[in-house]
């Protein structure tokens, strides 16, 4: 069996080794006990070719020659294309205020991925930006202009049954400014919706719908005053009538006893 050597091994523990562990006849040693000289010439040559296999050392491995990956180029960024992102982005936070894309969730997601790779793209390709950033932006007006008209028209209705009510509370006599400012926001959400800026007509729209509730509120509350006033000078009217009943019988009262009383002494 083989044996392993290790370094710590010393030459001539390595020596002895292979002369110990080599097929080697035996050789008649010289009279004195020492070595003949046949021997010591192997002895030599294992040693050599032990001391050349441990300085031998392994070759490096080749350096790779492979190029190194070059450097991604960038591009400046036109401000038209600065302009589009910003405005892509504008749509999309609006869309999201107003809960618009779960009515058209196609073209929503479609808008999204496209602004997404737009801003990526931005700077290394700026062709492919612009591109996606048209398709988001062409995305995110289907959504606005299919979403926003379904909500003016549930705004509006709100709207006309508010208007209702104050009318029926005659609201526009009773307190005729609020009435009036109600109207005036009315008039500038369907200004704003005639614009295109349906998110400004959908917000002039609900503070027209809480300017008539309160209109119609305080119509009510001074109707219900005016009723309280009448209520009350009626009771007193009837205590005043009581009053002077009292002191018509009073009077009648005494009458009679003073004609009484003449009548007697006569």
């Amino acid at each position: 069996m083989v044996r392993t050597l290790t370094g710590r091994q010393s030459l001539r523990n390595v020596v002895r080794y292979v002369v110990k562990t080599a097929a080697l006849p035996q050789l008649p040693q010289s009279k004195d006990g020492k070595m003949n000289l046949t021997r010591q010439l192997l002895v030599m040559v294992a040693g050599a070719v032990v001391l050349a296999s441990c300085a031998t050392a392994p070759k490096p491995a080749p350096a790779s020659t492979a190029p190194a990956p070059a450097p991604q180029a960038t591009a400046a960024v036109p401000s038209d294309l600065t302009a589009e992102l910003n405005q892509a982005k504008q749509m999309k936070a609006e869309i999201d205020q107003y809960g618009l894309g779960t009515q058209v969730p196609d073209a929503y997601q479609q808008g999204s991925a496209a602004l997404t790779a737009g801003e990526q793209a931005m700077g290394t390709d700026n062709a492919t930006a612009k591109a996606k950033l048209d398709e988001s932006i062409a995305s995110f007006k289907k959504v606005i202009d299919t979403g926003f008209p379904a909500l003016i028209q549930a705004r509006e209705k709100q709207l006309a049954s508010a208007k209702s009510a104050a009318l029926a509370a005659k609201a526009d006599r009773a307190v005729p400014d609020q009435f009036g400012k109600a109207q005036g926001l009315e008039k500038q959400a369907a200004e704003k919706q005639s614009a295109g800026d349906y998110a400004g007509a959908y917000d002039l729209l609900g503070q027209a719908v809480d300017a008539y509730n309160q209109a119609t509120s305080a119509a009510n509350e001074q109707r219900a005053e005016a009723a309280q006033a009448l209520k009350d000078a009626g009771t007193q009217i009837d205590q005043t009538k009581s009053k002077i009943e009292t002191l018509q019988q009073g009077l009648k009262a005494d009458q009679a006893q003073t004609g009484a009383a003449a009548g007697g002494g006569q």
